[in-house]
């Protein structure tokens, strides 16, 4: 699993530099090709988006505009969300932002 935080919303190019830098790490690695699963937020389906995967041994994937199971990122918030509450401390940008780099490193 890859992260980035940022303030604000994600745009195109924030969007296709995170898939890029994701895919770079993955293509180093020789890792197998891998789906990419995402919601159906405007940004994923962008043509720009689609063109990153057009020459790519990767895929998407869109979920459904209403799925029963729980979406993804959502989850992920949700996670996000109660540790902060249950951790004081790691209220604010900064904080938070080192936490998630302790976890991914």
């Amino acid at each position: 699993m890859s992260v980035k935080i940022g303030k604000g919303s994600t745009v195109g190019k924030i969007f296709r530099d995170f898939v890029r830098g994701v895919m770079k790490k993955l293509n180093d690695t020789n890792a197998e090709p891998h789906f990419f699963v995402m919601d159906n937020a405007s940004v994923h389906k962008a043509l720009t988006a689609k063109e990153l995967f057009k020459d790519s041994d990767h895929r998407t994937c869109l979920l459904p505009s209403y799925s029963p199971l729980p979406n993804p990122i959502e989850e992920c918030f949700s996670k996000l969300k109660t540790l902060v509450t249950r951790k004081p401390k790691l209220r604010g940008d900064k904080a938070l932002i080192e936490h998630t780099r302790q976890r991914n490193s």
